[in-house]
């Protein structure tokens, strides 16, 4: 792992610490730029401002279907989680997510929440732990984003659904991390554009509960999370 990534973590983990706060890390989906999860930081951050966001784009050497081929950080962020905090991942970056996870709970790690936004379904272990959720975007008029029908087969108990009042595929897989995604959005390059983060899909969930009320399941102008 690159020296400036580690400085950027042990940086988080201090912050996390010293105004006893819980860390979210988030993995973008295939593509993703470190703007685009930029953004997604600086917008959840000013909406939730005790809670700090590590983003990682999607790793340069990975290709849609094998995330983990150019990435080698989840022990480092293993050792690095905390009781709270969440790992969140979007479309192929879930399957980085996963993995993150994973090493955590080879740590004896377990109270954490374990988010996957319509991407790489986590292994039947993770999908026993409390808070792991599996999400996917469906339209008012029934249509679905990218990964709904597998991750609805796969996920169980674990599935949720984002209703909005988008109708294609790219925007509504986008909806998930972008509650400014419309239909407009019509390539994986611009769904962080005004990026206003969906915070609905952080919780709280299955027995995890956010002390924020900015973070309960709520409708909007955009739609609303079903949990």
């Amino acid at each position: 792992m690159p020296v400036s990534r580690r400085l950027l973590l042990k940086k988080t983990l201090a912050l996390a610490i010293t105004n006893n706060v819980n860390n979210i890390y988030f993995f973008g989906g295939y593509r993703s730029s470190h703007y685009d999860v930029m953004a997604w930081k600086n917008s959840v951050e000013a909406k939730l401002p005790k809670w700090g966001v590590t983003p990682f784009r999607y790793p340069d050497r990975s290709s849609a279907g094998d995330p983990l081929e150019g990435w080698d950080g989840s022990d480092y962020i293993a050792d690095l989680l905390m009781p709270g905090d969440i790992i969140i991942g979007h479309s192929s970056g879930c399957g980085v997510a996963n993995d993150v996870a994973e090493h955590a709970v080879k740590l004896g790690k377990l109270k954490f929440k374990l988010i996957a936004l319509d991407g790489f379904c986590p292994s039947s272990e993770l999908l026993t732990l409390p808070g792991t959720a599996v999400w996917s975007a469906r339209s008012r008029s029934g249509e679905h984003s990218l990964n709904y029908n597998a991750l609805q087969e796969k996920a169980g108990d674990r599935f949720r659904i984002h209703e909005t009042d988008v109708e294609m595929t790219w925007p509504l897989h986008f909806s998930l991390v972008n509650l400014a995604a419309d239909d407009e959005f019509d390539s994986i390059t611009e769904g962080y554009r005004n990026c206003d983060a969906n915070l609905a899909v952080l919780g709280p969930h299955d027995g995890f509960h956010f002390t924020s009320p900015l973070l309960r399941p709520r409708r909007s102008s955009f739609g609303t999370c079903r949990w």
